[in-house]
């Protein structure tokens, strides 16, 4: 059975590297590492592998700061190839870029690959560059369908708070990306909010997060049409790597708790929520913090 993961350990990321390099750049006589650059650390990587952990197929999915997805990366074993593990790759970082609010992605294709992607949606732009002088790429673009109206309008509903009750949450660009009952992704715009190092201050990865895990518990009391004032009670965080490009906040379901029923006579409840703050696929800080929702009556 074949899977698509994103690479974690050293062993794996080595053998991801490889493909690409095998595939898109040993047949020119370039050498290792040509295949690799300096965006690796803040992009999202897929791969498609075996139980025994062998790569079928690889690709990248990079966001900028301007919420536009950037595909690059893409190759598939030559052994494998017209079995559809390109499509299933291409689809994967697709919904992964739709999950964190994109909704146009662009590529460079090679000219043999034109007809593989205009079959997946992709429309031709542009004549773009000609790589070692030999392969011609041409620019396309993909339209992402959006998220769901009702999702769509209660995250919307969430930014509109946010921006207008705090402050700071518009001028750091922090937006509510998606949201599907199990999974709360926002993003923060990390050009207006970098440290004398250029990568992102602590105090706006603290503010993503609180406010992350604050979003998190309006849409739980929204859903069953409570009113409340959330209030963080206690938050601790650690802070692992730095953050140099895109920073995204994410929440699962299953790291939070209190999400039991609400009913107007509690008065008040609490909620336990543990916040992901990640650049690309890399966990760059922890967030755990103690909400507490006092109803109105």
């Amino acid at each position: 059975m074949i899977s698509c993961i994103a690479p974690q350990t050293q062993e794996q990321f080595k053998q991801y590297y490889a493909l690409r390099w095998q595939e898109l750049r040993a047949p020119w006589q370039q050498p290792k590492g040509s295949e690799q650059d300096e965006l690796e650390k803040t992009a999202f990587h897929r791969m498609l592998v075996d139980e025994q952990g062998k790569v079928y197929a690889v690709g990248r999915l990079h966001i900028d700061n301007k919420w536009q997805g950037h595909i690059r990366y893409v190759a598939t074993d030559k052994h494998q190839q017209g079995k559809g593990l390109g499509k299933t790759i291409m689809l994967a970082l697709e919904q992964l870029a739709k999950a964190h609010g994109v909704h146009t992605i662009t590529l460079n294709a090679r000219e043999n690959a034109l007809c593989f992607y205009q079959n997946i949606g992709y429309t031709t732009k542009s004549i773009a560059h000609k790589l070692y002088n030999d392969i011609q790429h041409f620019s396309m673009e993909k339209r992402l369908t959006e998220i769901p109206e009702n999702q769509c309008s209660l995250i919307k509903s969430l930014q509109h708070i946010w921006h207008n009750t705090i402050p700071l949450s518009k001028v750091m660009g922090i937006t509510a990306d998606f949201y599907d009952g199990n999974t709360f992704l926002t993003h923060c715009d990390i050009a207006i909010n970098k440290n004398i190092h250029q990568t992102m201050f602590a105090g706006s990865i603290y503010t993503l997060a609180t406010l992350t895990g604050w979003g998190w518990v309006y849409l739980q009391i929204n859903a069953q049409n409570v009113q409340g004032d959330i209030v963080l009670a206690d938050g601790k965080i650690k802070y692992f790597k730095p953050i140099p490009d895109g920073a995204n906040g994410v929440i699962e379901r299953e790291n939070t708790s209190g999400d039991a029923l609400l009913t107007e006579q509690q008065g008040k409840t609490s909620f336990i929520v543990e916040v992901g703050i990640y650049t690309g696929d890399t966990l760059a800080a922890q967030f755990k913090g103690k909400y507490v929702v006092v109803t109105k009556r």
